[in-house]
Order: C-alpha cells, then sequence, then structure tokens
C-alpha cells in the first residue's frame, strides 16, 4: 500500500494516480525495532507512554521531557512521536519538530542553546531525531568548543 505520512503519526492511502483514496488513519511506530537491535527505541517507548517518563509538554505530534542526564537545570528534550533516525530523514517532521523547540524554548525565559545531533560522531546517542533545549546561566560551567 502506497500512501503519504504526514509526520503527527497519520498514514493517507493514495490510489495508482497519487490521489488520496481514503480518510487519514493513526500509525503506531514501525520502527521501534531499527537500530537498537533485541531493544525497543527508548524515545518511541516515552511516546507511546511504555515508560514512567514525565512528558513535560505534548502537541500530539511532538513531545517534550527531561533527559536521563541533563547536563543543566531545565535541559529538556524535544521528539516527535513519529520515529525517523536523525533530521534528515524528514525535513517536515524536522521542521516541526524545531517549529516546537522554539515554541518551549519561549516559554523558559532565559539564553538556552538548541542542540541537534546527526551520527555518532556529531554525539548522537539515540537514533531517534531530537532536539536539546540546554539552558544556559553564567558560570553554569558547560563549556562549547566554539567559546573557549
Amino acid at each position: 500500500m502506497t500512501g503519504l505520512r504526514d509526520g503527527f503519526g497519520r498514514f493517507t492511502p493514495l490510489d495508482a494516480k497519487g490521489q488520496p483514496s481514503g480518510p487519514p488513519v493513526e500509525v503506531e511506530c514501525k520502527n521501534m525495532k531499527v537500530n537498537y537491535g533485541a531493544a525497543p527505541c527508548p524515545f518511541c517507548q516515552i511516546a507511546q507512554g511504555a515508560t514512567d517518563t514525565k512528558i513535560l509538554r505534548d502537541w500530539g505530534d511532538t513531545i517534550v521531557f527531561t533527559p536521563l542526564n541533563p547536563v543543566t537545570e531545565g535541559h529538556v528534550l524535544v521528539v516527535p512521536r513519529e520515529h525517523f533516525q536523525d533530521f534528515s530523514h524528514s525535513p517536515h517532521i524536522s521542521a516541526v519538530t524545531m517549529n516546537r523547540a522554539a515554541e518551549y524554548a519561549d516559554t523558559l525565559l532565559e539564553d538556552v542553546n538548541l542542540i541537534v545531533s546527526r551520527g555518532a560522531a556529531a554525539t548522537q546517542t539515540v537514533k531517534h531525531v531530537h532536539m536539546h533545549l540546554v539552558p544556559r546561566r553564567a558560570g553554569d560551567g558547560l563549556s562549547l568548543p566554539w567559546t573557549d
């Protein structure tokens, strides 16, 4: 079956001419085991409510929660519910996630780094696109290589 994924967990089936052939339907993350062998994607588990992780904000398509090891007080992850390995795999979902990150950052009322990584050498440890919002304060001790 061919169709369009809209980045919000919905799939619209298409006919042979590429026209919608039915209403959008909800779909679950089909990639829960991609790149994790026998273990499911931890962010898909969180998005599906399979953990006790506290969701700080939920737009339906994107969630915000605190990472296991925050680097500053208030550090959060902004994660789309739909699984894609990194930001280059779905520009649409990456853009929606960036919009949500900007919206959430606006509520913080403080300086903040927005960090998104692609690949192990770039420090991506979970292969599910996500963005770090890292609040910054003078003397917080977190150095970045371009500020030394």
